[in-house]
């Protein structure tokens, strides 16, 4: 009993000490977050279902705080830098689990608490939605399968393997991934080696540049976004 609770101590003291860097920084994105952060009451939009969101149909709830960390660039690395949060305990609630996106100026979020990849939540948060040229949205994070996997089997050698986990879940953390989400499925579909051949049909030239990097790299979204914007899948926002 004891293992077990350290496992989940473990696993919660990296995604605490990771919550403010979980998202792969490069020279590409130039888009380094800041320590401080900036809170402001305003309005914002939100959708209870994927079919408003598709619609268009939003409609907004006031006084809400928003909190978010300041950066020199907000482009691409978002995620859980947006925090959501109230004291009408009703307009909390619905952020927190009830609304599947949240539009916050002109940026499109979407709530992390319903979405799954192969079997594991996402959990709580918001991440940042870009719209593909097919209609589905890209998103950005880490591999929340590979992340469980290691917790889970770390937690089978007591505290030795236990530690060793939270060392390798780290890593986890600091690489991003991408992730295709399909309004309406709650699974989300990882982006690697197959989903890529699928998405550059036709662009032999750009799949080739994407396959040339390191086997072990090739889900890393530092490696696939700039193939995906070359390739018109995605837009420069």
């Amino acid at each position: 009993m004891k293992t077990k609770h350290l496992v989940v101590f473990m696993f919660v003291s990296v995604l605490s000490l990771l919550g403010q860097n979980v998202y792969a920084q490069t020279s590409e994105v130039n888009d380094t977050i800041s320590q401080d952060s900036t809170s402001t009451i305003t309005t914002v939009n939100y959708c209870i279902t994927y079919d408003d969101l598709q619609a268009g149909h939003w409609s907004s709830v006031d006084s809400v705080e928003v909190v978010t960390k300041s950066r020199t660039k907000q482009a691409w690395w978002g995620g859980k830098d947006f925090k959501f949060d109230s004291d009408n305990k009703a307009t909390k609630r619905l952020l927190k689990k009830e609304a599947v996106a949240v539009m916050y100026r002109d940026t499109l979020l979407f709530n992390l608490n319903h979405l799954k990849d192969r079997g594991t939540l996402f959990g709580k948060g918001y991440v940042r939605a870009h719209k593909m040229a097919d209609g589905r949205y890209l998103i950005l994070y880490f591999d929340v399968a590979k992340m469980n996997t290691k917790m889970a089997v770390g937690g089978m050698f007591g505290l030795i393997g236990s530690l060793a986990a939270s060392a390798s879940a780290n890593k986890v953390a600091k690489q991003t991934v991408c992730y295709i989400v399909t309004l309406g499925e709650k699974k989300v579909k990882i982006i690697d080696e197959k989903v890529m051949l699928s998405l550059l049909a036709g662009r032999p030239e750009l799949y080739d540049e994407y396959y040339k990097t390191n086997k072990k790299e090739r889900t890393y979204a530092e490696h696939i976004v700039p193939v995906l914007k070359k390739a018109g899948i995605v837009g420069e926002d």
